[in-house]
């Protein structure tokens, strides 16, 4: 999960919520300066890290 710590449409703790229901492997990227559009702000570092994530976990 990605999120903008500056996000005032989905605050940080409404996508929490969900978060940590889930229960399996997870991880969670917060972009500080960021709001509602984080990972389009950083795709570079989103598109990094969800692969790096995914190749992990995904048996492709």
């Amino acid at each position: 999960m990605g999120f903008g710590l500056q996000d005032n449409i989905t605050p940080p703790h409404t996508n929490f919520a969900a978060y940590n229901h889930i229960r399996t492997p997870k991880r969670w990227i917060c972009y500080p300066t960021s709001g509602h559009f984080a990972a389009y702000e950083n795709m570079d570092s989103w598109i990094a890290e969800s692969t790096r994530f995914f190749n992990q976990y995904v048996v492709w």
